[in-house]
């Protein structure tokens, strides 16, 4: 769960030394299971997000979102029990290269 965490913090961290903002909001798509461990409790999925609403620009101010970005990204994700509400958590992410997202 925390090396999630610490990922989007450093990729952030990044982009505000660099002098980028992001607006909009990520949400996701579509949701499909591919793996469980019953004993464990972890749980593989592949995650679209959608960023269509997703912006990052400049210190001037220009977008450097390129036209040709997809609006629909696939994410392979893994989940670890925990106690939230949903008694799961994001332990690991990884931007898929073979799986696709259909909007």
């Amino acid at each position: 769960m925390d090396d999630a965490a610490a990922a989007s913090r450093e990729a952030f961290s990044e982009l505000s030394a660099e002098d980028f903002t992001v607006s909009g909001a990520t949400t996701y798509s579509n949701f499909e299971g591919t793996g469980v461990d019953l004993t464990s409790g972890q749980v593989d999925a592949v995650v679209c997000l959608d960023v269509t609403d997703v912006d990052v620009r400049n210190s001037s101010g220009q977008s450097i979102v390129t036209d040709d970005r997809p609006d629909h990204q696939p994410m392979q994700a893994t989940f670890v029990p925990a106690s939230t509400t949903t008694g799961l958590a994001i332990s690991s992410t990884q931007q898929s290269e073979t799986d696709t997202c259909t909007p």
